[in-house]
């Protein structure tokens, strides 16, 4: 379990309806579900059904505000749907459910630049690096966003720092 979801209290899930617990610390949880649209979301962005999947998503996350892999998954999906603005407020509102999720603050980084709004863009790329500083994936798309605006110096920057975080993780 990721520490966070235990400091925002999102794990155990407040749909949780056993939970078996050693010395008092929960290990483990059977949650309560009212239907599978999340894992029949799953199924069909497996089968390539995009708006099927989407549909599904939107269903579960209705259902249980916490599934941090629905938001995950919704999000990819709106991402390839091109559906930018869906994208910035889902990101927003995994980031209610957990501040701590770098990756809330890179998904709504990636969709501002694809909407135009660099500044925006790369405030939450480093804000998702200042959460984890070992998102390489964070300074590899700031260094594509400074490219993209002709600064060299920052886009080599971001880039020797995105390969430096990677071989540190490979070496680990």
């Amino acid at each position: 379990v990721d520490p966070s979801q235990l400091k925002y209290c999102i794990w155990p899930s407040d749909k949780t309806i056993y939970a078996s617990k050693s010395y008092g610390v929960t290990l483990s949880v059977l949650i309560s579900r009212k239907n599978k649209s999340d894992y029949e979301g799953y199924l069909a962005m497996k089968k390539d059904s995009t708006l099927l999947a989407e549909r599904l998503y939107t269903d579960a996350l209705q259902e249980n505000k916490q599934n941090e892999e629905v938001y995950i998954n919704l999000i990819q999906i709106k991402l390839g749907l091109k559906k930018y603005q869906d994208v910035i407020q889902l990101a927003r509102q995994w980031q209610t459910v957990n501040p701590e999720n770098d990756m809330a603050y890179v998904y709504e980084g990636i969709a501002s630049a694809y909407g135009g709004n660099f500044e925006s863009a790369l405030n939450q790329l480093l804000r998702a690096i200042q959460i984890n500083p070992d998102n390489y994936q964070a300074y590899s798309i700031l260094a594509q966003l400074y490219n993209q605006k002709g600064d060299k110096q920052n886009a080599q920057y971001y880039y020797n720092k995105s390969e430096e975080v990677k071989q540190k993780l490979q070496g680990q």
